[in-house]
């Protein structure tokens, strides 16, 4: 049990190392112990902190301000170009955040995948929102999610209170009321349009939603989210 809390201990004052900024002596640490397990976890989150001032200043503090305001395009295009110009994962974990706000839920899914996959700082986060979509879809992985977002927890001491975030979250989520049976030519008008507004065809997008008439709750809902959240297809680079 002590040697277990001893390595709790010594990955904790890495982690503590890592976010106040003391890069080389958590490098050196990592690279004097190369039997260290999270190796790869701890390398990342050293890599995400060494983030350019200048594309910080101008990319990822005015797209999360941007977001906090629920501007979001803007979020979206400062984000991306941040990713682009940068290659820090971080901007994956935020382009995520920005369409699971916007209610695009399988695109934030896309995004906080990547993250999780490449990113540490905003790691237990993702899995929060990682769960949260998986469960409100109903995907078996959620409760892997959340058991990943657990032992963060612990490995941060209590970093983030994911209960109340899960709470706060879970309230945003729109309620599926009725299950209905799945409306094959719907689904496929709707992907259509999608690939328009990528393709920067927005007439003929306009054309197919104009006459794209929803036959329950659950089609007016999703034709609603495009509508709303439309301008963050238009330009969006594959």
């Amino acid at each position: 049990m002590k040697s277990k809390k001893k390595n709790i201990d010594f990955y904790r004052n890495i982690i503590n190392l890592i976010d106040s900024k003391q890069l080389k002596e958590a490098e050196s640490i990592i690279k004097n112990n190369p039997g260290i397990s999270k190796k790869y976890y701890f390398l990342e989150r050293i890599e995400e902190q060494k983030l350019p001032t200048k594309i910080k200043q101008k990319y990822l503090d005015i797209g999360r301000y941007a977001l906090e305001i629920e501007e979001y395009k803007i979020a979206y295009d400062y984000f991306l170009a941040g990713k682009y110009l940068s290659k820090n994962p971080i901007f994956d974990y935020y382009i995520g955040k920005t369409f699971y706000k916007a209610g695009e839920f399988t695109e934030a899914l896309y995004y906080f995948d990547t993250y999780a996959a490449n990113g540490s700082l905003k790691l237990e986060e993702c899995y929060v929102y990682l769960f949260l979509i998986t469960k409100w879809k109903g995907y078996e992985t959620s409760n892997g999610y959340l058991r990943s977002v657990q032992k963060l927890d612990y490995l941060l001491e209590n970093n983030l209170s994911y209960r109340d975030m899960i709470a706060k979250e879970e309230k945003a989520l729109p309620v599926e009321e009725i299950s209905y049976e799945e409306n094959k030519e719907f689904k496929k008008t709707l992907k259509k349009i999608k690939k328009l507004l990528l393709q920067n065809q927005e007439k003929e997008a306009n054309k197919l939603l104009k006459n794209l008439k929803p036959t329950n709750k659950d089609e007016k809902r999703k034709i609603d989210t495009l509508i709303n959240n439309r301008k963050l297809y238009l330009n969006k680079l594959k």
